[in-house]
């Protein structure tokens, strides 16, 4: 791939270059390496290409420790422009870690009222089943409430957290849900008949006004 354009040139040329990674892994769990075992530039001086190779084995070492590895060695991160999308994927899996990583029943008690009869294994579920499981509670009641918009089916159920909410369709019935009623919910009704582009606009518009604008 082209690794999403100038901007994910830029990115992932700064990977290659052996401290944006391991900085960012630092970021998302300080304890996945030794920040003292970095090299570190001096006077706007690139690392070369030995110092790189450190910090690489180190960043994978580390993202595989935490789970997010994607199989990325230290030489093909400093080669990263020909391995972008599995860089990419790095990136994303770091991200996400940081994202969801905490999100379980012991960090967010009310999650226990997502149980299902009688769901001995609930404590053991992965923040991914989780919040699916959050997901489809939200677009059942919204549904519910709801009996004449036509923005979901009133069996609509997420299987995943991608492309089952690429249309923006169930995250604008989220939402919907969960917004204060102090902001401004996104209008359901006028969604069901504008593209997608103008759905995810929504969503992206309702989401910040409703705090979660550091996400966008």
């Amino acid at each position: 791939g082209d690794g999403g354009g100038r901007g994910g040139t830029a990115l992932i040329a700064a990977v290659s270059a052996g401290v944006l990674l391991p900085r960012f892994i630092l970021t998302v769990d300080p304890h996945a390496l030794d920040a003292r075992a970095l090299n570190v530039p001096s006077d706007s001086v690139p690392l070369g290409r030995e110092a790189c190779l450190q910090n690489h084995t180190l960043s994978a070492n580390a993202a595989t420790s935490i789970g997010c590895g994607v199989g990325l060695a230290a030489t093909q991160l400093i080669e990263a422009e020909a391995h972008s999308q599995l860089v990419l994927e790095l990136i994303w899996r770091l991200t996400k870690h940081e994202l969801i990583s905490t999100i379980s029943p012991a960090t967010a008690t009310h999650l226990y009222g997502l149980q299902l009869g009688d769901d001995e294994g609930f404590d053991k579920l992965r923040p991914e089943q989780l919040l699916l499981r959050w997901l489809n509670h939200h677009v059942r009641r919204f549904v519910d409430d709801q009996p004449k918009q036509r923005l979901l089916g009133r069996n609509w159920r997420a299987t995943n957290l991608s492309t089952d909410l690429d249309d923006g369709a169930a995250l604008l019935a989220l939402l919907h849900q969960v917004l204060p009623a102090s902001c401004a919910r996104p209008d359901v009704t006028a969604a069901a008949d504008k593209p997608r582009e103008a759905v995810a606009q929504m969503v992206v518009e309702s989401a910040r006004l409703g705090g979660a604008a550091p996400l966008f």
